[in-house]
């Protein structure tokens, strides 16, 4: 009981002494506005944490930084803060836990405090808080549940990422620290008599497409939306990957448009004959019809791109069953939901699997994100952890970095995969 009556008494007389300097100082007796002034808050602040800080004067009068800050630490455990931790260094300050707004008054009041602030958490750059797309919280972790995070050290700096595909967007602020590169090659191989000339070149995006006879799907801005998640700075897994745009489809509005082999082998061709230094290609497509092999020149400019050194991933096809990649060097992709299940439709029998449920992404001519699905959005995810891997190895080889990207894969956990023995990998990229 004495030394709690003790305690109460010595702080009772810091507060008098304090009230008493204050007047000495000239502060009015309410001098809310003045107080308010030497309280800094921040929207990032943590909540009841602060830093009281010394004024040089109060340091100099003391003629000792270590009594100055003992005597801080008093006045402020008067006041009724917390000490956490003293500065005498860098800093002549001590940190504190402010249980309220009225301790955090009598603490901005003590004459010989500068002024006090509110500590906020530096998050470090290589770490994503909530990320929009959930696919980046997945491939950084073993096991569920997600956790928020997407936690990197590398960002595939130095690394090329050619995107294969309708073009790409390059205004989407995914794309802002991207300087714009590409080849039309649908344009490149074009002829008037054949198809009709696509009027948009590689550096702008399909907006639409129209069903046509025989019938073809409804895409708007797939490859802008591919890109965003291989090197996006907002959904990307690369962030600070070199961007390539080739495009091989057409946006002119007529039924049976499609991207064709010839369009295709003639980027593979510029890809090729143009690379400077580690690069990576993107492959978000596959054959109309299940039962209908690629053809031999096209398996073998894939071949050829592979073995000129570029690593190629290769989206499994959504056709529910066996996927039809006849590309052993390759890296072919199935997509799985947020819960670790295969996609309903998507292929299996592919090397790895990779988020492609729901999938958050840039949307081309538009401020705002869409949803995306399936195995073109499964894709990039390996795509973007090829480039950051290329960052610490860009001397690996294809087969190099296929073997690394599937041995440190996590085992077992994708769920409704077909019995026969199909691989079992989920894409997993170490921070």
């Amino acid at each position: 009981m004495r030394s709690r009556v003790s305690r109460t008494a010595i702080g009772f007389l810091f507060l008098l002494l304090s009230t008493f300097y204050s007047s000495l100082a000239g502060a009015p007796p309410n001098a809310d506005g003045l107080l308010a002034e030497k309280i800094l808050h921040h929207q990032d602040g943590i909540p009841g944490s602060y830093m009281v800080v010394l004024k040089d004067e109060a340091v100099a009068e003391a003629a000792s930084v270590s009594r100055a800050v003992a005597e801080l630490e008093d006045a402020v455990t008067a006041a009724g803060a917390d000490v956490s931790f003293r500065f005498e260094h860098v800093l002549h300050a001590v940190s504190v836990r402010v249980p309220d707004s009225a301790t955090l008054q009598r603490l901005a009041a003590l004459p010989s405090v500068d002024y006090v602030e509110q500590l906020s958490r530096h998050v470090p750059s290589g770490q994503q808080l909530n990320p929009e797309n959930w696919g980046l919280d997945r491939i950084d972790q073993r096991d569920l549940p997600l956790n928020n995070i997407y936690n990197y050290t590398t960002t595939g700096a130095g690394v090329s990422v050619y995107v294969v595909d309708t073009g790409i967007d390059f205004s989407r602020p995914d794309f802002a620290n991207k300087v714009p590169h590409g080849y039309d090659a649908y344009d490149a191989v074009g002829s008037p008599d054949a198809y009709p000339d696509d009027y948009e070149s590689w550096d702008t995006d399909c907006k639409w497409r129209q069903v046509g006879d025989p019938p073809y799907w409804v895409t708007e801005g797939h490859g802008t939306q591919v890109a965003a998640i291989a090197v996006g700075s907002i959904h990307g897994v690369a962030k600070n990957a070199g961007l390539y745009s080739v495009k091989i489809w057409p946006c002119q509005n007529f039924q049976g448009s499609a991207p064709t082999e010839e369009a295709a082998i003639a980027g593979f061709d510029w890809i090729a004959g143009t690379r400077y230094g580690p690069a990576v290609v993107n492959y978000s497509f596959n054959k109309a019809k299940l039962n209908d092999s690629y053809s031999a020149s096209f398996i073998t400019a894939v071949n050829n791109l592979i073995n000129s050194g570029v690593s190629f991933v290769w989206s499994a096809g959504d056709f529910e069953a066996v996927t039809g990649i006849p590309v052993g060097g390759a890296i072919s992709v199935g997509a799985t939901t947020s819960g670790d299940q295969r996609v309903n439709t998507t292929c299996y029998g592919a090397d790895i699997y990779a988020p492609g449920a729901s999938i958050l992404t840039a949307k081309p001519y538009s401020q705002t994100s869409v949803s995306f699905e399936l195995t073109s959005a499964a894709a990039p995810h390996v795509t973007g952890a090829v480039a950051r891997y290329l960052q610490s190895n860009p001397n690996a080889t294809p087969a190099q970095v296929k073997n690394y990207i599937l041995s440190t894969a996590s085992v077992g956990k994708v769920q409704n995969i077909p019995f026969g023995g199909y691989p079992n990998r989920l894409l997993y990229v170490e921070p």
